[in-house]
């Protein structure tokens, strides 16, 4: 006999199909009802008089909380429809790739799909920073303003308006542009009410368009020269561009023909069509791997900066396979003499050279040659080293429209070989340019020393007969100029000797404080100066002093010209270089080609 429970249990059991399928369709409603009795008989029975009232209550009241939320939450996600959901806005651009920089095209179009007439519509467009607006049409009719009154737009009515104008932005970055239309509606009451439209556009290209040329490929521990070339595409010009260089690794730069400015290139004002090129030198180290160069261009509109594309290139790198190096005989170099240079080199690589050519070079205008050659050799073996040497002519003088640098000059030179590896089978001639020797450059001096009855203007300034008689006193002018001169003179000294019957009248004029003093005993003229600046500067005046001489003629002088100062003489100090500095003059007389009034009256009459 089976226990009591157990036929319980067996009794609630399904006999039949129909009964398991109400029993299993009894089963998810007693599951969703079964939370609810449990809280109903934790929380409510026994603890209320009308329980189930209150729970039923409760229930119903948690469910309208529940909807209210579900509701507002609807609201919030999905909001109402709006009026202004109708209009509608479209853009385009032409070209379809915009360029920064470039001219474009910004075609809006608008159309009213609601059921009511826009009463006085007006459409206020934004643009994007430093846009440049060119010209501005709705509908065909051009408009000089961004704030446009539009006639009314009837339902189903539409229009277009063009933007002209220049974007300056990032390249792949975003330029947005803004329209509000602003407008009356309703048919009972007035409203007034907006349609707001943004409009993103990336640039894709810039008209700045940038090149590099370097060489085919540049050689370990040695400098290295490119050029950077740009160019303006566009229509407009460029206020002001930078490009930002990246150097490789192991690049040390060393000079440019465009000053960096914080960390970049500083182009200005590059005109609509127009290119240039940058020049930069740099020296490689013990580099392996092939360098890259990167640049970076951007436009700059005051504290703005828009990034352009960039520029990247790599080349080759060959190791070392010559060291050279090279000395001047003497410290300092001075114009008008000859210098010596010797060039060492030696074959560092693992290869045997072959036609290795050995040359001395300058950049700058004060040696005769601007390249001078020794004589080929024909191999050089791995190990193998000599000396070569080369004497320059060093110029009397240099133009200073020559010069960017008027002052403390330096002479810089720069071995140099050309060569190629034997039994290579490459005919291509590698080039190995040593370090810059920079050597200090004595001053040129240009001491001027005459006498002028007459300025060069036509101005009498001297006195009495001319041709000088016997007897009979004339006065000139004399005058000791310095000019043209690069480097500062400490203790300038000059000085000359007046002959007999001819005196010192006290009339002077100097470009500095102090003048010259003549002295009664040993007739002497000095003009004695601490410090003569630098002269060459087209800006600088020229270092001068003038005085005044009387010559009276004796009998044994008739017939020939008179000397009116002898011993002429200039000496300083190359404040610079330290160099001495000694020039003579010859001996000045009345015989005057070069002024107007007194040439060809240097003889004395009687």
């Amino acid at each position: 006999m089976l226990p009591n429970n157990q036929s319980q249990t067996e009794s609630k059991k399904p006999h039949s199909v129909l009964d398991h399928a109400v029993h299993l369709s009894i089963q998810p409603g007693q599951l969703i009802l079964s939370p609810f009795r449990r809280w109903f008989h934790k929380h409510y029975a026994g603890q209320y008089k009308f329980d189930r009232a209150v729970f039923l209550f409760d229930l119903v009241l948690m469910s309208l909380i529940g909807a209210l939320f579900a509701v507002t939450l609807f609201l919030i996600l999905v909001p109402p429809k709006q009026f202004r959901d109708d209009i509608n806005f479209r853009a385009t651009v032409a070209p379809h790739e915009v360029i920064s920089g470039a001219s474009s095209t910004l075609v809006i179009d608008y159309e009213n799909r609601t059921k009511e007439t826009l009463r006085n519509p007006k459409l206020d467009l934004a643009f994007p920073k430093h846009f440049l607006l060119q010209s501005v049409s709705v509908n065909g009719s051009n408009v000089d303003t961004h704030n446009i009154s539009l006639n009314d737009i009837p339902v189903g009515g539409t229009g277009t308006i063009h933007i002209q104008g220049v974007m300056f932005g990032d390249v792949h970055g975003t330029q947005t542009f803004e329209s509000t239309l602003t407008f009356k509606h309703g048919t009972k009451q007035e409203i007034t009410d907006r349609k707001i439209a943004t409009y993103t556009f990336s640039p894709a290209h810039s008209t700045l368009e940038l090149g590099l040329s370097l060489p085919d490929r540049a050689i370990a521990s040695q400098t290295m020269s490119g050029t950077i070339t740009y160019k303006n595409t566009g229509s407009i010009n460029m206020r002001s561009v930078r490009i930002k260089p990246e150097w490789p690794n192991g690049f040390t730069f060393i000079d440019a023909s465009t000053q960096i400015q914080n960390g970049a290139f500083v182009l200005s004002n590059i005109r609509a069509g127009s290119s240039g090129e940058i020049h930069f030198t740099g020296k490689f180290g013990n580099v392996t791997e092939n360098p890259t160069f990167t640049f970076h261009p951007s436009f700059v509109f005051d504290k703005d900066a828009y990034k352009q594309e960039t520029l990247v290139a790599s080349i080759p790198i060959l190791p070392a396979q010559i060291q050279l190096s090279h000395s001047v005989e003497s410290n300092i170099l001075t114009p008008g003499t000859n210098a010596v240079f010797r060039v060492h080199y030696k074959n560092i690589g693992n290869e045997t050279l072959s036609h290795v050519k050995i040359s001395l070079t300058s950049k700058d205008p004060f040696l005769t040659k601007h390249e001078s050659f020794a004589s080929e050799i024909n191999t050089l073996k791995q190990g193998e080293e000599g000396d070569v040497t080369f004497t320059i002519s060093v110029r009397s003088s240099v133009d200073a429209a020559l010069l960017t640098s008027y002052e403390n000059l330096r002479v810089r030179t720069n071995a140099i070989a050309r060569y190629e590896v034997a039994g290579s089978g490459d005919p291509t001639q590698n080039k190995v340019v040593g370090d810059e020797l920079s050597t200090p450059l004595t001053t040129q001096l240009n001491f001027e020393s005459f006498a002028r009855y007459t300025s060069p203007g036509g101005d009498q300034i001297g006195r009495g007969p001319l041709p000088p008689r016997v007897g009979q006193k004339t006065s000139y002018w004399i005058f000791w100029n310095i000019d043209d001169t690069t480097n500062a003179i400490e203790n300038a000294h000059f000085e000359g000797t007046l002959p007999e019957h001819v005196t010192f009248t006290g009339h002077k004029t100097s470009s500095e404080d102090n003048s010259v003093i003549f002295d009664p005993q040993t007739r002497k003229i000095t003009w004695d100066v601490m410090r003569v600046p630098s002269t060459l500067n087209p800006e600088t005046q020229v270092f001068s002093v003038a005085f005044e001489v009387a010559l009276t003629p004796s009998s044994t002088q008739i017939g020939s010209p008179a000397t009116l100062l002898k011993n002429i003489h200039f000496s300083g100090k190359d404040r610079f270089t330290g160099g001495i500095l000694n020039e003579s003059k010859p001996d000045i007389t009345t015989n005057l080609p070069n002024d107007q009034k007194a040439q060809n009256k240097g003889n004395i009459k009687p």
